[in-house]
């Protein structure tokens, strides 16, 4: 819903650059738009990669990524 609501505030202004300043030539709003669809692309990548590295130096101090052993068996809660 906010991702519309952006889309939707910017659309008007975008618009306006094209008309005027730009004199109909979109080319530049596009690279705008390119970049940043580029850079929603690579966060994930970005994130992940922080993710396996955190992973691995957390398994190279000899820290285990399993949960407690609290957590691996569930109690049943009284009805």
């Amino acid at each position: 819903m906010a991702l519309s609501a952006l889309v939707a505030l910017l659309q008007y202004p975008c618009v306006t650059l094209v008309r005027g300043p730009l004199g109909g030539d979109p080319f530049y709003v596009n690279v705008g738009l390119i970049a940043v669809v580029l850079v929603a692309f690579v966060s994930p990548v970005v994130v992940a990669r922080k993710c396996h590295r955190l992973a691995k130096d957390l398994g190279a101090a000899g820290t285990p990524l399993t949960a407690p052993p609290s957590a691996e068996s569930p109690t049943e809660l009284p009805h």
